[in-house]
């Protein structure tokens, strides 16, 4: 009897509850815009410079090409003289998206000091970077096929490099390799579906930045998680990138918001202007190490 009286309460309040559900529409708050800026410099390479509007979270827009900031007036000047970029597209062969921005033949000269100027909707937006960052050395390199981060378990490549005595500097992960369109993104149902089994081009950067903070001089590891998924054999290229502090700090803030978006209490205060007013983004310049040869093990 008593099992009934707290059956027939337990439908009573499940009732009750399912009564008292309402949904409730809460419309968006107005959204400000902001352009969001991406160029870095590399000694010997041509200037590119991306150039996207910011939308809203729930916003819908998913295409480059609506995105991108069209008809602004970007120029780049040093002693050299002043280089005026001009707009410009690539078809990103993995998204099988066109990929829009501001580019230049001039090609970046080492140990020059680069001032940016941007004019679009009614604003300027300027900014400095000096092309003095020096290239480390690979020591070693290794696979792991287990480390832990913040997001979990994970396998792992492995660099190891010495950091450049008597400077604060700044590190990122680069892995250069072919890929088909048999080849998925890392944890994610995305693939190239343009290519047809032909192969191209890709670009894997870390993450995160290192920094050489109280390790000066010391020898670094950066153990970083592969972009795309890879079987026994597959070859690639590794590079060690120094990046200037500019760099440094925009990557590392960066960084510091993606691992903010796992909490659904922290807002997204870490993408806060650092080179620019109004606007989000990096100025800056790096060099890359040589690369060296990588098989992935299994």
């Amino acid at each position: 009897m008593k099992k009934l009286q707290y059956l027939f309460l337990l439908l009573s309040l499940t009732a009750l509850i399912a009564s008292c559900t309402k949904d409730i529409v809460i419309p968006p708050l107005p959204y400000d815009s902001r352009p969001a800026i991406e160029c870095m410099l590399k000694p010997g390479a041509t200037m590119r410079l991306d150039l996207n509007r910011t939308i809203a979270y729930f916003d819908p827009t998913v295409n480059h090409a609506d995105l991108f900031i069209r008809g602004a007036n970007v120029s780049i000047s040093s002693t050299l003289g002043t280089v005026v970029l001009s707009e410009d597209s690539v078809l990103n062969l993995f998204t099988c998206q066109w990929e829009y921005f501001y580019t230049s033949t001039d090609t970046v000269q080492q140990g020059i000091t680069y001032d940016l100027l941007i004019a679009t909707g009614g604003k300027t937006y300027t900014a400095q970077t000096t092309t003095n960052s020096r290239k480390v050395s690979i020591l070693a390199t290794d696979y792991t096929p287990i480390f832990n981060d913040i997001y979990g378990e994970h396998e792992g490549v492995i660099v190891d490099f010495k950091d450049i005595v008597g400077e604060e500097n700044y590190y990122r992960y680069q892995m250069n390799r072919t890929i088909d369109s048999t080849v998925y993104i890392e944890g994610a149902n995305t693939h190239s579906t343009c290519t047809n089994g032909l192969y191209f081009h890709v670009r894997e950067l870390g993450r995160a930045v290192y920094k050489d903070r109280n390790q000066d001089g010391l020898d670094q590891r950066i153990v970083a998680e592969p972009a795309y998924k890879h079987k026994n054999g597959t070859v690639a290229y590794i590079s060690v990138l120094t990046v200037d502090k500019n760099a440094g700090l925009f990557y590392d803030m960066l960084d510091r918001q993606k691992l903010a978006t796992a909490n659904p209490f922290v807002e997204p205060v870490f993408l806060t202007p650092l080179q620019f007013t109004d606007a989000i983004g990096v100025f800056g310049s790096y060099v890359a190490s040589d690369s060296v040869y990588f098989e992935y093990p299994e």
